[in-house]
């Protein structure tokens, strides 16, 4: 009996997620792909306050992954969710520790929130899947500590190369190199990303994911397995 029910737990977790759901979690991703690439292929996009508006994409991204981090650990380590009232704490605690976040108002006041719409879709699902995560399948929950680990990576090695760009072009040419010759690659940047963030959620949501859990680069900085009750 005992070996028949882990069999059916088994055959549930790898049972294929239905399309639309993979769908839906592709859509916030790829509207930031489709943002940045419509920035690089259409030149009248390129005006200063779009520009601006790319830069701030990026911080915000950046801010938001690492404190998505802590969250997702929390989360998935919750019996039930919390009161709704403890978001409140949660997003004033968010914009206090990430001052990147304030600049949400000058990118809505310069009329540049097309290029902000994308990234706060996919910032908006991302948070609502940590408030539902705690009464989450296992398997939801590793794919969520595996995406958002995943992330994490990817950030790291972004400015990695980011910096490499900054350094050689800076070495090259001190007057358009450095930091500004890295603007010309910022929109290129921001599409190879969320591509990827993209690929990583076709990734986890094949069964082959479940059988051998791993975060994108393999660096694991979350634990995807770390499932230990708080």
């Amino acid at each position: 009996m005992a070996a028949t029910a882990a069999a059916k737990e088994v055959a549930l977790l790898l049972e294929p997620v239905p399309a639309t759901t993979v769908l839906a979690k592709l859509l916030p991703e790829l509207s930031v792909v489709a943002m940045a690439m419509a920035f690089v292929l259409v030149p009248r996009l390129q005006a200063p306050e779009l520009r601006a508006g790319l830069q701030i994409v990026v911080l915000l991204e950046v801010a938001f992954c690492l404190a998505q981090g802590t969250l997702t650990d929390i989360a998935t380590r919750l019996r039930k969710a919390p009161p709704w009232w403890v978001a409140i704490p949660l997003v004033a605690g968010v914009v206090l520790f990430f001052p990147e976040t304030r600049i949400v108002y000058h990118v809505l006041r310069d009329g540049s929130w097309v290029v902000f719409a994308g990234i706060a879709w996919s910032g908006a699902e991302r948070l609502r899947e940590i408030w539902t995560m705690p009464g989450a399948s296992r398997a939801e929950k590793l794919r969520r500590r595996a995406l958002v680990g995943g992330r994490i990576e990817l950030v790291l090695a972004f400015a990695a190369v980011a910096m490499l760009i900054v350094g050689v072009t800076y070495f090259r040419d001190t007057a358009d190199g450095g930091f500004r010759a890295l603007e010309g690659y910022l929109a290129w940047g921001v599409a190879a990303y969320f591509s990827l963030t993209a690929l990583d959620v076709l990734r986890v949501h094949r069964p082959s994911f479940l059988r051998r859990p791993r975060s994108l680069l393999r660096y694991d900085p979350l634990g995807i397995e770390y499932l230990a009750p708080l």
